[in-house]
């Protein structure tokens, strides 16, 4: 009988060779949910900075989870996956932990913000204190919002004519709900 371990941490620089998984790993999941696809090397941008956290099983990459912070100091969760065969585990809820953890330590006068179709994610996140906003408040930022270009639902809900979703406040439509949570929370 074999034990595996879990290790769920932040990332380091050494790590940047999760990058590639944490692609795949994120591209898979996109077919099934509505996340964003990111390209090895934005992740490994991340990765380098210790802005990322890893679930591994044996070395192998089974948890993936990011934050960047934006110009107006809102902190986006990011690209929080889990491989299909470990979920119902909690791995998804310690990585978020994980990132709430870090984010707080880092950026303490920050607020969290996360985007949002899967119930799952908005559970976890009413859970560990976010509530649902609208687009408008979480952040202004430009760059942030390019980020939704990767979504599956982009094209199709900005198509012209849609009136599915909420506008952003760089004037695109989005189907996610907007959550948010100031750093004050534990």
């Amino acid at each position: 009988m074999s034990h595996e371990e879990l290790v769920i941490r932040v990332t380091a620089p050494e790590d940047v060779g999760y990058a590639q998984a944490a692609s795949a790993l994120i591209e898979r999941a996109s077919h099934d949910h509505e996340i964003a696809t990111r390209t090895p090397e934005e992740l490994a941008v991340q990765i380098r900075l210790g802005n990322a956290v890893i679930a591994l099983m044996d070395g192998v990459l089974i948890g993936f989870g990011y934050f960047k912070v934006w110009s107006d100091l809102a902190i986006s969760h990011s690209g929080l996956v889990v491989e299909p065969k470990f979920r119902g585990r909690k791995i998804g809820k310690r990585l978020k932990l994980l990132l709430c953890e870090e984010s707080k330590r880092r950026v303490p006068e920050g607020r969290m913000i996360s985007l949002t179709t899967s119930p799952q994610v908005r559970h976890m996140n009413v859970e560990l204190g976010f509530e649902v906003v609208s687009l408008a408040q979480l952040t202004s930022d430009p760059k942030f919002w390019a980020g939704c270009r990767g979504c599956h639902n982009f094209d199709r809900v900005n198509e012209p004519g849609s009136t599915e979703g909420e506008v952003t406040p760089t004037g695109e439509r989005c189907c996610c709900e907007g959550m948010c949570r100031l750093n004050s929370g534990s």
